[in-house]
């Protein structure tokens, strides 16, 4: 079979990266955008490998419909964004959705918490201090 000269997977984007502090007041799409327990899922499917909207349907389990419309609501938001093109075997042009260039982290309380994250990476809002304990 012959290789195609567009590029059939996505690129990987950078984990590691400074996280977006948005004040509660301006969370509302944010916050919405991630309601669904579909949208959640869809932001999980592309948190490791960056998918296109069939990939993401397949990998959710629901309609390329249903993805499409979540993902709108997503980019929209500063949840995810498109980071690449790449084309389908029959030539189709596909998006490809990836979590935002930053890890968003959504402030209640005074603006010192804030301050206080600036500077630090998606990496370190992994460790106990940073992660809720359930």
């Amino acid at each position: 079979m012959a290789q195609s000269i567009f590029p059939t997977k996505p690129s990987v984007t950078d984990p590691d990266r400074d996280p977006r502090v948005v004040p509660l007041e301006n969370a509302d799409a944010v916050i919405e955008a991630l309601a669904s327990r579909t949208a959640r899922r869809i932001v999980e499917s592309v948190r490791d490998e960056p998918q296109t909207p069939s990939d993401i349907a397949d990998s959710v389990e629901t309609s390329i419909q249903n993805a499409l419309y979540h993902l709108e609501r997503l980019v929209d938001a500063g949840v995810l964004e498109i980071v690449d093109t790449c084309y389908s075997p029959r030539g189709r042009e596909m998006s490809v959705y990836a979590p935002a260039s930053e890890p968003i982290v959504i402030c209640v309380g005074n603006g010192a918490v804030s301050a206080d994250l600036t500077g630090t990476t998606g990496a370190q809002l992994q460790r106990p201090e940073f992660a809720g304990s359930d």
